[in-house]
């Protein structure tokens, strides 16, 4: 599952404490992986405002969005969410999708939010997660969003026993005084992910991963892992 919002994080995390029963608390290991995996088509012809009688309409851009499974194919599922932060298109979402793994969206120029996820109709397979918190569309673009970029987000609960209960990534990004969140919530310890797209201004990023944990010790009892960790590039 995955949202795009403007929640607060302490709203967010309600979701992942619904999910467990309250316990102590242990801190465990987390290794938050994610590379640079950036593709972007050559520059096409710029857009300009257009003038229509006395108001100005700001000018649009075609944003493509291509989707690889681990395979280099087409994903078997897939879902995406373009989400405005500044400029025309701010608080705007989308959700371009098309069976062939192309999809196209026509959007104002500004700041935007990606975020995709991956997966296939086995569940030991898992969802990779694939997000671009700086996407800047002043140009018709073209970006890739590929599952072979993605690595497991690597967990290590103090008790080697314990069982995994739920876990989730989030992402807050700010620009010009606006904050967008996405996130995604899984009762599977499976999930993959990566970065995509250039690095964004120092200290506009901040992702997190919570994950919830029983044990045995002392009856049934919760570990929650908590990471913060910011990517500025």
């Amino acid at each position: 599952m995955t949202t795009s919002s403007l929640l607060p994080r302490r709203s967010v995390l309600r979701v992942l404490t619904g999910a467990a029963a309250l316990g102590g608390a242990a801190v465990a290991s987390v290794r938050v992986p994610g590379s640079a995996a950036f593709a972007a088509e050559p520059e096409t012809e710029r857009g300009t405002e257009r003038g229509t009688g006395s108001a100005t309409e700001p000018a649009t851009y075609t944003l493509t969005i291509r989707h690889l499974g681990r395979d280099g194919r087409v994903p078997t599922r897939y879902r995406t969410s373009v989400t405005g932060i500044s400029g025309p298109g701010a608080g705007r979402s989308e959700q371009p999708h098309d069976a062939s793994g192309t999809a196209s969206v026509r959007l104002p120029g500004g700041r935007y939010l990606l975020e995709s996820s991956l997966w296939t109709d086995r569940v030991p397979d898992g969802t990779d997660w694939i997000v671009q918190p700086r996407l800047d569309l002043d140009r018709d673009t073209t970006v890739t969003v590929d599952a072979r970029t993605t690595a497991p987000v690597d967990v290590t609960p103090p008790d080697a026993a314990a069982a995994f209960l739920t876990g989730g990534m989030f992402i807050e990004v700010t620009h010009e005084g606006a904050t967008r969140m996405a996130s995604i919530v899984k009762a599977t310890p499976t999930l993959r992910t990566a970065h995509l797209g250039p690095g964004a201004e120092a200290g506009s990023v901040r992702q997190w991963y919570d994950s919830y944990w029983t044990t045995s010790t002392g009856g049934n009892t919760l570990d929650q892992t908590l990471v913060d960790a910011y990517r500025t590039g």
